[in-house]
């Protein structure tokens, strides 16, 4: 077929194929010569509507495979071809008399299996017609399917758009003639040409049939570093360097799909980046960072955190969690030595960023196998002094844990009925943010945690003690309380929270807490109206006194009216190295008060 070209993919070092037109195998015959006389030998069958005026002849189309020759040479494809009855048989037409031969249809049944084609072609246009048939022999006969070959054959306007470009011959002062077509010969000379891309090894087909691509070497170098491919969906991209090893690596159009875009430089002008048509996938690489992938939910995420200006370059290929349940990419601003933020994803919890000391307490807890997968981006808390994340265990409906920040108070987890206490009233803005980890109370197998505000002047102070006890709950009492030995004392743990007797003036206001074993108060009316630890027996705790409840807790009024933040205890007094409340130095900051 006049014009078309291919190239033998098994053939070590590439060969083109063109029309034989020298190779005699008979006196006088090339190749194609005796193709013809194969096929067309019996009388070819063509539309009865073909008018004979248009004299109709004979043209073979055999596979490239059998380097376009029917048979004879050994080649086992056509060889045992007799005759053109065994060929998809294919006429050219046209709208109307007098029109031109622009289309091609197929008589009977086309059958992708069948050795060859035998067309009937107006003698006038057979090259014309030729061009038409070779295009429908590709995209809709797929007789080359499986073939050994890729032959391009199209309309000029097309892939019919060729050109070569001549690929030096190292150490010979020679070229080696490579064909460009059509897309990728557009996209070639636009990026600028071997100078700027490297000069083509060979065009071929793409595994899945869909697709095609150039590979580019630059002089001098020992292996490609760049490609072009082209998809009908994609069209035509590069993709270069480090990005196209590693789609390569992992899988190349198969697992990623075809590029949708060029090798583009990053908005912040540092790094690289192909998107792909597959998973929402994108590669990503930095000249220190290497290249990485990513994709779905966790790359939009990243979008909507500001892509590589917002927490980053990814620092790793998107990658399955120890537990097998979720998905993570980890993030690296250029400059750092480590990377500080990531997103992890389930398809329970959704994507969601993890950073800074947050990120590192929760790994330092187990990541995803201790507190669970975040539910939320690390958010600031609404008092603006903080930060957060929430997690949901394996399993869970909900969330079960956080993890808080604040910069005079440290980082801390707070979980279970701690953070559900705590939440209730009011989390950071009326309770304080959790200072230290969640500890056992020893004998009394217990657990308590703390919690800090900071007052006007920046100070951060202890505020509450959340306890839990085995048959009490949970509940909060003042952590500057003294005479409260403690919940392995004859007082145990707290029943209540605290309590008032709403009765009382301001003046003589009284407030208490109901214990497992007494009681503790206080009158608000004078600095000395501290009273000690006294049992149930007394009648002191009465039960018509009025515990604190979230609404009044939240509403700020009745904090102010209790002594909870009288003579407090200075956060950095009572705190170790790792941001752990000291028992022994808090024993020592309340003793005597």
């Amino acid at each position: 077929m006049a014009g078309a070209w291919g190239l033998r993919l098994a053939n070590g070092g590439g060969k083109p194929l063109t029309r034989s037109q020298a190779d005699s195998v008979e006196s006088g015959k090339s190749w194609s010569d005796m193709s013809r006389q194969i096929i067309c030998k019996r009388k070819y069958n063509h539309d009865p509507s073909f008018p004979a005026t248009d004299n109709p002849s004979c043209d073979e189309y055999p596979f490239a495979a059998t380097f376009q020759t029917a048979g004879k040479g050994g080649f086992a494809r056509l060889g045992a071809v007799e005759d053109g009855s065994v060929c998809t048989q294919i006429v050219a037409t046209r709208p109307a008399v007098g029109a031109p031969y622009d289309n091609v249809r197929v008589l009977g049944t086309a059958d992708p299996a069948a050795p060859c084609i035998r067309g009937t072609v107006p003698l006038d246009q057979n090259t014309d017609a030729g061009r038409a048939i070779g295009s429908t022999f590709i995209s809709e006969l797929h007789v080359l399917r499986g073939d050994d070959f890729w032959v391009h054959a199209a309309p000029s306007g097309g892939w019919g758009n060729c050109a070569t470009v001549g690929r030096p011959i190292v150490p010979f002062a020679a070229t080696f003639d490579i064909p460009l077509c059509g897309p990728i010969l557009d996209v070639f000379n636009r990026a600028g040409g071997a100078t700027v891309l490297g000069y083509p090894l060979a065009q071929g087909s793409t595994p899945d049939g869909v697709g095609k691509y150039i590979h580019l070497q630059a002089r001098g170098a020992t292996e490609p570093n760049t490609s072009i491919y082209w998809s009908p969906t994609t069209g035509a991209h590069t993709i270069t360097g480090s990005i196209r090893a590693k789609w390569l690596r992992l899988g190349a159009e198969a697992t990623l799909g075809y590029p949708m875009t060029d090798d583009t430089k990053a908005p912040d002008g540092q790094g690289h980046f192909n998107h792909f048509s597959i998973g929402n996938n994108s590669i990503y690489s930095t000249p220190t960072g290497g290249a990485w992938q990513i994709g779905g939910a966790i790359r939009d995420k990243w979008q909507q955190l500001g892509w590589e200006q917002g927490i980053g370059y990814p620092d790793t290929d998107e990658t399955t969690t120890s537990d097998g349940t979720g998905r993570f990419n980890h993030f690296r601003r250029l400059g750092a030595s480590t990377g500080s933020d990531s997103i992890f994803w389930t398809s329970g919890t959704g994507a969601h960023q993890i950073g800074g000391a947050i990120r590192d307490k929760w790994t330092a807890g187990g990541s995803e196998r201790g507190a669970g997968y975040p539910t939320t981006d690390e958010t600031a808390t609404p008092d603006g002094q903080g930060r957060f994340n929430h997690f949901r265990g394996p399993g869970m409906d909900r969330d079960s844990e956080s993890i808080y920040w604040h910069p005079k108070v440290g980082v801390s987890r707070i979980r279970s009925a701690f953070r559900d206490k705590w939440l209730t009233f009011g989390a950071e803005r009326a309770s304080g943010y959790p200072v230290g980890d969640e500890t056992g109370t020893g004998s009394s197998q217990g657990a308590e945690q703390y919690t800090a505000r900071i007052d006007a002047q920046g100070n951060a102070y202890l505020f509450l003690r959340f306890l839990w006890g085995p048959a009490s709950g949970t509940h909060f009492t003042p952590a500057s309380w003294r005479n409260y030995p403690g919940p392995n004392s004859w007082m145990g743990f707290p029943t209540k929270e605290h309590a008032y007797d709403p009765g009382q003036p301001i003046a003589n206001f009284y407030t208490f807490q109901s214990f497992q074993g007494g009681c503790l108060g206080k009158y608000t009316s004078t600095p000395a109206g501290q009273i000690d630890a006294v049992a149930n027996s007394t009648g002191l705790c009465r039960a018509n006194y009025q515990e604190i409840t979230p609404a009044t807790w939240n509403t700020k009024t009745l904090r102010e009216k209790l002594p909870m933040e009288q003579n407090p205890i200075p956060l950095d007094s009572v705190l170790t190295s790792d941001g752990q409340i000291s028992s022994d130095k808090l024993r020592a900051a309340t003793a005597g008060r």
